[in-house]
């Protein structure tokens, strides 16, 4: 009877969390409406975590760079559940940081600025220096 308990308060946990993280990148992904793109485009491509704008949630996203821009397709479980974005690099600004041990690249959207993703700075090399 214990372990039953255990196994259901693990799942609604994880349920919980998922939903919470879906709620999260909705959000952050309405501010990019303005970069959706149905078209796929051509370049070296990588899924990376990418930790969305204040918070710690993270999901992976595809990340593919033809060299004059980046477009971001988040993956949620196996699925795609956002339209993907094309982002310019001329729109996206960027700032080194460093949080205890780990460095990471902030980018900042547009401008105004419209959302802020963190990507570890090793990652955001690999990504930036693909094209």
């Amino acid at each position: 009877m214990q372990i039953l308990g255990i196994i259901i308060g693990i799942v609604f946990f994880s349920l919980v969390w998922f939903l919470i993280t879906f709620i999260g990148i909705s959000y952050f992904w309405k501010k990019l409406d303005k970069y959706e793109t149905k078209k796929s485009i051509q370049g070296i491509s990588k899924t990376i975590f990418i930790n969305f704008g204040w918070s710690n949630l993270s999901a992976p996203v595809k990340v593919i760079n033809d060299g004059k821009g980046i477009q971001l397709n988040p993956t949620l479980l196996g699925l795609k559940p956002f339209r993907p974005v094309y982002i310019p690099w001329k729109e996206i600004k960027t700032i080194k940081d460093q949080y205890l041990l780990s460095k990471f690249v902030e980018l900042s959207i547009g401008n105004p600025v419209k959302a802020r993703l963190n990507i570890k700075a090793n990652k955001f090399r690999e990504i930036k220096n693909v094209a």
